[in-house]
């Protein structure tokens, strides 16, 4: 079994590595502080052809797969930005559930980085039980007309496309609205992580959006909600890997040259533990996303291992960022460190793409099944989770 990575997936890796490493940390700083969207940032993700990576040749993309998308995910996020597991969503259910036309019309720009695109889900009061949306898209003549309230919509002011999910009279729908369209309108948010990528209050009324819109079939939106799912909640998680892995290393860095006395702290053995269950922690949760990539690149099925995933990078950001602050200690806690943007933008990753307690559930539930075995009483919400965003 050979867990390498191919010579494209490394040469990837390198050269993800250093463009990241090139990105001023000041300015990452300054939107973190302000809660901006780093365009620069992303403009060079498009010009090196990394903002289309799972997006097909034809329409400008470079045609890989999940490995090489969570690769790309977990690099970009050492610099605090998740943008590409953001924009994915987009593209994936264009791929699975659109039209020739608009693949088109939208593809080739999602691919080439020259527009961005929004998942537009939750409500005031809507996470994971899409049933109960409230947002309604009414057919008038070759238009929809949409009225409605989200909430937690990450890039919706900075977005072109809104993928936006609402509730017709047959059931739960997907339309692709264009962001310029008149009645919509954004309130920004004030969240504690994932600055990079503002979150915003979107209020839809009377949208009109044609009919050719319409992303898959009226009354299918929970088949194009789970077109790109998976694929997400393991970009999701690789942002968390590369948090927790900027976090252990600038951890362990500090502690090989931070004199206490005639040692270094890394030569305390409390600190050599701490430092073995992070690495450790670290590449048990690695090497679950990898194979959950690998499914997902043979057309297996991995909700499961997604799920997985998803529960111990999750664990093992919490306990780097967390930790961090034990080895380096009170310097960690200034605002001229990384490592407070590391501990907010981790508790961020526990609501984002389904919390700890729905992956527990799916993972119980793929394992029961693999016994015969259905739960009388179902866990969980109505579908697996979409968190908050």
């Amino acid at each position: 079994m050979n867990l390498g990575l191919t010579e494209r997936q490394a040469t990837l890796q390198r050269e993800m590595r250093a463009y990241v490493s090139g990105f001023d940390p000041e300015e990452v700083k300054r939107c973190d502080i302000e809660s901006e969207f780093p365009f620069e940032f992303y403009r060079g993700l498009a010009a090196n052809g990394w903002t289309g990576i799972m997006v097909p040749e034809e329409y400008g993309g470079r045609g890989w797969g999940a490995v090489e998308m969570t690769i790309a995910a977990e690099e970009c996020a050492a610099a605090g930005v998740s943008t590409l597991a953001l924009t994915l969503h987009g593209q994936r259910t264009l791929l699975v559930l659109g039209t020739p036309e608009q693949r088109a019309k939208y593809l080739p720009g999602l691919a080439r980085g020259e527009i961005l695109s929004a998942i537009v889900v939750s409500e005031p009061t809507v996470g994971s039980s899409l049933k109960d949306m409230r947002t309604t898209a009414r057919r008038d003549g070759d238009d929809y007309v949409v009225n409605g309230h989200k909430t937690h919509i990450t890039l919706a002011a900075e977005a072109d496309l809104l993928v936006t999910f609402v509730m017709t009279e047959k059931g739960l729908t997907t339309l692709l609205i264009d962001a310029d369209t008149p009645g919509i309108t954004h309130r920004k948010m004030d969240a504690v992580g994932w600055r990079l990528e503002p979150h915003y209050d979107v209020e839809f009324n009377n949208v009109r959006v044609p009919a050719s819109n319409l992303l898959g079939e009226e009354g299918g939106g929970m088949k194009t909600f789970f077109a790109s799912f998976n694929i997400t909640r393991l970009c999701n998680a690789s942002h968390l890997l590369g948090i927790a892995r900027e976090a252990i290393s600038r951890s362990v860095d500090y502690a090989t040259k931070r004199d206490v006395g005639s040692n270094k702290i890394a030569d305390f053995q409390g600190i050599q533990w701490i430092i073995a269950d992070l690495a450790t922690k670290y590449e048990a949760a690695s090497l679950v996303r990898f194979k959950a990539a690998w499914m997902e690149d043979q057309g297996l099925p991995h909700e499961k291992e997604t799920a997985m995933t998803k529960l111990l990078a999750v664990e093992v950001c919490d306990a780097a960022t967390n930790q961090a602050f034990s080895i380096v200690g009170s310097h960690a806690s200034y605002r001229d460190q990384p490592f407070e943007r590391f501990l907010r933008d981790a508790k961020i990753g526990h609501v984002t793409g389904g919390s700890a307690e729905i992956m527990k559930n799916n993972i119980a539930r793929s394992v029961l099944s693999e016994h015969g075995f259905k739960p009388s009483r179902p866990a969980g919400g109505s579908n697996p989770g979409s968190g908050s965003k």
